[in-house]
């Protein structure tokens, strides 16, 4: 007989090959616990190895045996016919489920990197705001130097000490 380490390693197994969890990540997020929580059951924590958590699975993924997960009685499937050959309605059910779980994954990571851009494109922004002021403070002062130089040019006292060098 098994003990429940063992029992949950072996949904975790199964969730890996049939169900696209491939982290104690994707796991814990399905079953909407955290990762350490998982990581301490699957290390054989018995306080984390709870009937709570087996129930869990069973409502998240119904394709497992409730009474095998709690005392090791019985197979870690349900004896129940499927619809089509390899595809029973609880395996689409959780392939649902994992799908709907990455999207909002991707959404909130797509949102992550949403914000970041908006913060670089301010960031950007004001710096071009400040090289446009400070190529207008630039033309300026060259102006007013150009403009000052025409008039030194233009000055007949100017023409003598000009002629002398």
């Amino acid at each position: 007989m098994t003990n429940r380490k063992e029992r949950l390693t072996e949904v975790y197994g199964y969730l890996r090959e049939h169900h696209g969890i491939h982290t104690q990540i994707d796991f814990a997020t399905a079953l909407g616990y955290s990762r350490p929580v998982i990581s301490s059951a699957l290390n054989g924590n018995e306080l984390a190895l709870t009937d709570k958590l087996f129930q869990k699975v069973c409502e998240v993924y119904p394709e497992f045996n409730l009474e095998y997960l709690l005392t090791g009685e019985g197979s870690l499937l349900q004896d129940s016919p499927t619809d089509a050959p390899g595809v029973s309605p609880s395996n689409e059910m959780g392939n649902v489920l994992e799908l709907y779980a990455r999207m909002i994954r991707g959404v909130d990571d797509l949102r992550v990197q949403l914000k970041d851009a908006l913060s670089d494109a301010i960031e950007v922004k004001g710096e071009l705001q400040q090289a446009r002021d400070d190529f207008r403070d630039a033309t300026y002062r060259l102006n007013l130097l150009i403009e000052k130089m025409q008039n030194k040019s233009d000055d007949p006292s100017n023409i003598g000490i000009a002629a002398d060098n």
